[in-house]
């Protein structure tokens, strides 16, 4: 039961990025070889981990297959999909979030399955994608971000600055052993 709420879950984690990232590029998602693979590679590469045969930090290959996914489906330049790639996961983000906290508080009182949790959040994200899909129009979002170099800066400074504190982080935790 476990295995089959977490692909199921993780199922509508992929979609609900497909979506928001075809939004981005102000396309519809398309079934193709593409998109195939990258549900195969994602499901994969979460599997792996949450059975824990790949450690956490090996989700950036999850990742890096959707920003490669982005240029050969779109067949827009690397600024521009790096652009709608990290709006989507900042979208998707946001929506998580705003999502658990109603979850946390129904999970608590009907922690009977693991990953249900899960299974909610990302099944109700799917379903508000759906929904927003063709009335939010995030390209002109992206557009306004691309025609905006300081925003794009500063987001770079910020993910830059993000990534070096983690690795320092975990370079020190290596070395004292904590």
């Amino acid at each position: 039961m476990l295995e089959v709420v977490e692909i199921i879950a993780l199922v509508f984690e992929v979609f609900v990025a497909l979506i928001v990232l075809s939004n981005l590029f102000g396309k519809h998602v398309r079934i193709s070889v593409y998109t195939g693979l990258l549900v195969i590679v994602y499901l994969f590469i979460f599997l792996a981990i949450n059975l824990e045969d790949l450690p956490t930090y090996m989700a950036v290959l999850a990742h890096v297959a959707i920003f490669v996914y982005s240029i050969f489906e779109y067949k827009k330049s690397i600024r521009v999909s790096l652009i709608n790639f990290l709006l989507t996961f900042v979208i998707i983000g946001v929506l998580q979030l705003v999502l658990c906290i109603p979850v946390y508080y129904l999970y608590d009182r009907i922690n009977s399955i693991s990953g249900l949790n899960s299974l909610l959040v990302n099944g109700a994200s799917l379903l508000i994608v759906i929904v927003v899909n063709n009335k939010v129009r995030l390209k002109e979002v992206s557009e306004f971000i691309q025609r905006k170099s300081w925003i794009m800066k500063t987001l770079f400074i910020f993910i830059f600055m993000v990534l070096v504190r983690k690795c320092v982080g975990k370079i020190i935790s290596l070395i004292t052993g904590l």
